[in-house]
């Protein structure tokens, strides 16, 4: 398997953590894997697809 092909099969399977770190309720550690899965798809061009659960970002401070 080449590299792109990898790194392509790698993004779902890490997005599916991004779910259980916020589940752990740990923004922090959700916010570094988001970021290490956002470099692993521009460093291979690769497109991320937003699953249908999914919400827009939330600003905290707006509400606070």
């Amino acid at each position: 398997m080449d590299r792109k092909n990898c790194a392509a099969g790698l993004i779902p399977a890490l997005e599916g953590m991004l779910v259980e770190f916020d589940r752990l309720d740990v923004p922090v550690a959700a916010a570094h894997l988001d970021a290490a899965i956002a470099a692993l798809a521009k460093s291979f061009n690769l497109e991320r697809c937003p699953s249908e659960t999914d919400e827009p970002a939330r600003d905290d401070l707006a509400t606070a």
